[in-house]
């Protein structure tokens, strides 16, 4: 590694920490939870403190059974499990893990950048100032409490690289390199952040292949013609990459065409930062640092602008300065479609392509603007400066008060220059920007809000004596938590411990489970996809076949009184604005029906569970599958509700093993009947009685139910999806077509250069 390289990899490792410590702990000024990142607390951290405990116990996490009665957990990626980024969960406790995650993400961002503006022929010095930039802008400080975005953000220079050296020099070895980096783009975690880095890579690549000339490739064959065979090597790069990741996206697409909206879940984009609403908005940011409780994502600094038109002058060639140029500017004008409040959604996500364009823009500057030359007086010299001077005094004259002496360092770099026109003067004037510029960004970029890795145990830990309370009153199967959240107590929070919860935040539904929880929610707002239950709903008795049989409450919860029609719930204990409340007419979570109704769809479902004749101790309701159907009225042909049973009675449930993926549960009846487990249906799962397959009943409208006969039975549940075995062998064949083609490649080139030496030596 060249002795600058390593200078510049050394900078942004040692300026990483020191930036994200100041945004993210801004010391006395921080305030407590804001809704800004909330999402922090009830998603990230739970998420990835579940997801990575759970490999750190030698499991893949397959299903979660602790959020909505069970819902797949591998299969949605926004857990970043197999993202190498990630490796400290795997080590470290969860807010410890995102702190070194943002300082490893920093860094790399930085570094990557100044490899691919050094394939851009700029020096060391103005590269790194493109590096800050882009590491620790308004965008970026936004991000770096989003481990998924982050990690996209990552690979972004280092794919759009690595598409460039393709391009200019079609090699087996690059293109192997620029798929195993596009597959951890696509490992990132954010599938809408990996969508839209793809596709800026791809226009870039396009337009590369389109208006490079000979003169910008190293072989000087090349010509349009020859670009059909680029492309046909970058769609090779697309397959391979396709076929690497194989392992997460198809059990992501499989589970995806069983949501309600698959589209709004993996289009959820969300960061902690104020998007601009209209144009006046944005030029409002990029010309006023700081932006009170969040960063705004606008503000790039003020010595970024003033470099940019210098941007034009440089040697690049005219079809790259033109492309970032249109980039960032059309990139942010459909950006400010997205509306104004926290960015959520397909435009939010391109003000980071457009950001990255502008440090580019910045990085072209500042080589252009302090590039010295052999002849000093030459108008190559004067003219970018002259033009930047000129920029600078209209932006001193339209700026805030308040902004104008962020715009003194580049006066000063400008002058140091101009007055001595060398090498050195050229080193000192950047070196003045880049420290300039950290300052300037770190200063303006402050998240005044709270943070796990400076909060012990907020967000992961619930308060010691609700957790006591909890596990003391012997309150099995499953609760509700009810309310707004806070750091300590929020609806996802059973990731975190080892309580099973009914409700949950951020969750994409099915169909089914999106009635049903209509139906539980009544006239409440559903603030960022947060469930409740309202205390008038007519529907609380589904709380009962869900075997909730706790809740907690704060002040301003649905259930804060304490009533509801069809639960019966009885104080428990409280701890200041918490209450904890049983319900006694929750069924046991494995639970057994004598009799059966049949149910064409959810709302029949949801009808017949709440009739007042319908007890859910005695019977469920099955919903039409004709596989499973037939099976139950082979194995429970007798199906009359109102006939009493006294063999009933006599049944014996009993678990014997345990895990998310798998439950063995030994059932003893004397008659004919349905095992039911209130936990989500899903087609993932296998069930076996006595080693034997059986197909899963639907039962009570979510959940799963199995048919038996009279006698004894040992019942398996095990979680096994197909999409996760076929994902798994596709990628497994992909990495080892991936490692043999670099292997022959290493082969053919070390008997190569055998055969050069020996010729050589004759």
């Amino acid at each position: 590694m060249p002795f600058p390289l390593f200078l510049a990899a050394a900078l942004f490792i040692l300026a990483s920490p020191v930036f994200w410590t100041g945004v993210e702990a801004p010391g006395k000024d921080r305030a407590g939870l804001v809704r800004g990142n909330e999402y922090l607390y009830q998603e990230i951290a739970p998420t990835m403190h579940y997801g990575f405990g759970r490999l750190r116990a030698g499991e893949l996490p397959l299903w979660n059974d602790r959020q909505l009665c069970g819902v797949p957990f591998f299969a949605n990626p926004v857990h970043g499990l197999l993202q190498p980024l990630n490796i400290g969960f795997l080590f470290l406790d969860t807010p410890h893990a995102l702190a070194l995650h943002a300082f490893m993400a920093l860094a790399l961002m930085g570094f990557f950048f100044v490899l691919f503006m050094r394939s851009l022929g700029v020096l060391y010095i103005p590269a790194t100032l493109g590096g800050i930039l882009y590491m620790c802008c308004g965008a970026t400080a936004a991000a770096m409490s989003r481990p998924n975005i982050a990690n996209a953000l990552v690979w972004m220079p280092l794919l759009i690289w690595m598409v460039r050296a393709y391009i200019r020099a079609p090699r087996l070895t690059t293109l192997c390199a620029g798929s195993v980096i596009l597959s951890l783009l696509w490992l990132s975690g954010s599938s809408l952040a990996a969508f839209v880095v793809t596709g800026f890579c791809g226009v870039y690549a396009g337009c590369h292949i389109m208006f490079g000339t000979a003169a910008d490739n190293d072989f000087a064959s090349y010509s349009p013609k020859t670009g059909v065979a680029r492309v046909g090597g970058l769609l090779t790069m697309l397959f391979l990459a396709a076929a690497i990741t194989a392992i997460q996206w198809l059990p992501s697409l499989a589970w995806a065409v069983h949501l309600n909206s698959p589209l709004e879940h993996l289009g959820r984009f969300r960061v902690a930062g104020v998007m601009p609403a209209n144009l006046r908005m944005l030029l409002a940011q990029m010309l006023q640092a700081g932006s009170g409780v969040l960063p705004a994502l606008g503000y790039v600094g003020m010595s970024t602008l003033l470099l940019l038109p210098a941007a034009f002058l440089h040697a690049t060639p005219r079809w790259e300065r033109a492309f970032f140029a249109i980039a960032a500017v059309t990139l942010w004008t459909v950006a400010l479609f997205s509306g104004s409040g926290l960015p959520e959604g397909l435009w939010a996500v391109l003000i980071y392509p457009a950001t990255f364009s502008v440090a580019v823009l910045a990085a072209l500057g500042a080589d252009r603007l302090f590039a010295p030359r052999r002849n000093t007086a030459s108008p190559r010299l004067w003219g970018p400066m002259a033009l930047v001077a000129a920029f600078l005094l209209v932006l001193f004259v339209i700026a805030p008060a308040e902004t104008r002496g962020r715009m003194v360092p580049l006066a000063v770099a400008l002058f140091v220059f101009a007055l001595f026109r060398t090498r050195w003067a050229s080193a000192v004037s950047g070196i003045i920007l880049v420290l300039f510029l950290f300052v300037d960004l770190n200063e303006a970029s402050n998240n005044h809000y709270s943070h796990p890795s400076f909060d012990s145990g907020a967000g992961v830990a619930l308060p010691a004596n609700i957790d006591v309370l909890v596990q003391n009153t012997a309150l099995d199967d499953r609760i509700l938590v009810s309310g707004s959240p806070t750091a300590g107590l929020h609806a996802n929070i059973g990731m975190s411990h080892s309580f099973r919860v009914a409700n949950g935040a951020g969750y994409p539904f099915t169909p089914a489970q999106k009635q049903w929880w209509q139906a539980l929610q009544g006239d409440n707002e559903v603030l960022d996809n947060r469930l409740d239950v309202s205390s008038d709903t007519p529907y609380g008795h589904l709380l009962n076949v869900m075997a909730v049989r706790a809740a907690l409450v704060t002040a301003n919860g649905g259930l804060a009184s304490g009533s509801a029609p069809g639960l019966r719930l009885r104080r428990k204990g409280d701890f200041e604005n918490i209450v904890l409340y049983e319900n006694e007419n929750a069924i046991p979570r494995v639970s057994w029906a004598s009799s059966w109704r049949m149910a064409p769809d959810i709302s029949a479902a949801l009808e017949a569970l709440g009739e007042k004749d319908f007890d859910p101790r005695q019977e469920c309701i099955v919903l039409l599958d004709e596989s499973a159907t037939s099976h139950l009225i082979r194995t429970v042909p007798d199906n009359d509700p109102s006939a009493s049973s006294p063999e009933a009675a006599e049944t014996r449930i009993a678990t014997q093993t345990e895990t998310p993926e798998r439950i063995m549960v030994e059932v003893k009846n004397a008659a004919p009947g349905i095992l039911v487990i209130s936990d989500t249906y899903d087609p993932g799962w296998r069930a076996t009685v006595n080693g034997q397959r059986v197909p899963i009943l639907k039962t009570n409208g979510l959940f799963r139910g199995i048919a038996l006969a009279a006698g004894e039975h040992t019942v398996t549940f095990e979680y096994r999806p197909l999409s996760v075995i076929a994902g798994a062998a596709i990628s497994a064949v992909a990495i080892i077509i991936v490692g043999l083609a670099l292997l022959i490649h290493c082969i053919n080139s070390i008997q190569k250069i055998k055969r050069d030496h020996l010729r050589k030596s004759v």
